[in-house]
């Protein structure tokens, strides 16, 4: 597959610095040259820039918030197994393995039918049947991957 590449004229008294606030130009020239701009600097669009990290494209991340203030959100998140394999896929689980929950049983029902369906580890080959992640902790190893990137701003 062929990406086009295209023009991202910042406006030009701001540039784009990777997921920060936009800052006041240091260089003469306001205009990048980007093969992908993503716009929001969460962490599905930092999951998105840290997948095309070894893509050989040229990716901008644009965020209004400071990465303290994106980071910085009292909630967490619970996801499967398969989130936890694109995370491990990123390079990100050894940094956010270890400060996750881990559920070993989930139990569904409902309030018309008597039973419930219960989903333990062994039943999807995995070590959990969900995980728990704060927010801070996702951000934080998203951010930090993709300031170490030499292709994403």
């Amino acid at each position: 597959m062929t990406v086009a590449p295209f023009d991202c004229p910042v406006q030009p008294d701001y540039r784009v610095q990777p997921h920060r606030s936009l800052q006041p130009p240091s260089e003469a020239n306001p205009t990048e040259r980007y093969d992908v701009v993503i716009v929001g600097g969460g962490i599905v669009g930092l999951v998105c820039a840290c997948s095309l990290k070894d893509s050989g494209l040229k990716v901008a991340v644009i965020e209004a918030q400071s990465a303290a203030a994106a980071a910085n959100r009292q909630r967490a998140y619970a996801f499967s197994p398969v989130s936890a394999k694109i995370l491990a896929g990123l390079g990100l689980w050894h940094t956010v393995g270890p400060q996750l929950t881990h559920f070993q049983q989930v139990k569904l029902s409902d309030a018309d039918y008597r039973k419930a369906l219960i989903f333990r580890p062994e039943d999807g080959r995995s070590d959990a049947v969900y995980y728990s992640a704060e927010h801070r902790v996702l951000m934080q190893a998203l951010q930090a991957a993709v300031r170490s990137a030499p292709t994403i701003d």
